[in-house]
């Protein structure tokens, strides 16, 4: 999973409910956005298959780690609402299952 700003704490909230469940889960909370932070990323995803980027707009994050070449599942969330834990929660249990 990849996450930044306000919903990194979801996220990771997230995580670790799943990872208490027994699913292999990652973290990866980006703090520089531009420039966009290429290798980095794909070194620390060189292991992932999917990457789930909850964020607070319309999935532009999203989008950006698909022109990596990655498997993104996109959660967006609009009006100023963050995800919350549990809707991250969902989606990849769904993804995983």
């Amino acid at each position: 999973m990849a996450s930044y700003g306000c919903s990194a704490r979801s996220a990771l909230a997230a995580v670790k409910m799943l990872r208490r469940e027994g699913y292999r889960v990652g973290f990866l909370r980006l703090i520089t956005l531009w420039p966009f932070p290429e290798n980095a990323i794909k070194n620390a995803l060189r292991n992932a298959s999917t990457v789930v980027v909850p964020e607070m707009n319309a999935g532009y994050m999203a989008r950006e780690f698909r022109l990596l070449g990655l498997n993104v599942v996109p959660i967006p969330k609009l009006g100023g609402e963050m995800p919350t834990p549990e809707e991250i929660y969902s989606v990849v249990r769904g993804v995983v299952s």
